[in-house]
């Protein structure tokens, strides 16, 4: 079982707590791409390794965040999503869509998120409290969106 220490603690070259979607998943991405060697010492990485794990964690934070912004759309639009809707939305393969929730699930679950519905749910929020409609064309702009930062923990090995 991996050590976890609060999010709050997650890089000391971090100087505030992450506030969109995409500083979020880069640094819980960054998290699940640490080795179960590097979550077990439960002390700080050295600096170049932590910028190596961020800049490989990128790519994976962007496919999550381009996942959780459809997934608001759809949501705002519809009402409620299902992976199938989604799919037949943005007219990507079933497959596609599922791979998407499954890395979603490895990074955002040890942080209690089964689905992106909770995130979607207060994208939408934002979004009408401003009184904007979300449209497909807002795909991008969700990225820079805040997010409340997860409650929950991620690994430790990138702690101070």
């Amino acid at each position: 079982m991996a050590t976890t220490v609060a999010l709050s603690h997650i890089l000391p070259v971090v100087a505030r707590q992450p506030k969109t979607l995409l500083e979020v998943n880069v640094l819980l991405a960054a998290g699940s791409l640490m080795t179960d060697a590097e979550r077990a010492a439960g002390k700080r990485l050295p600096i170049m390794r932590q910028a190596r794990l961020m800049a490989k964690a990128m790519p994976r934070a962007m496919r999550l965040g381009e996942f959780v912004a459809m997934w608001a759309i759809v949501k705002y639009e519809n009402g409620a999503v299902t992976v199938e809707e989604l799919a037949e939305y943005w007219g990507e393969p079933h497959r596609t869509m599922y791979r998407r929730l499954s890395e979603f699930r490895e990074v955002w679950g040890p942080v209690g998120y089964e689905s992106p519905d909770a995130l979607a749910d207060g994208l939408i929020a934002d979004f009408r409290r401003r009184k904007e409609r979300m449209h497909a064309s807002h795909l991008a702009r969700l990225l820079s969106a805040e997010v409340p930062t997860p409650a929950g923990t991620v690994p430790s090995g990138l702690s101070g």
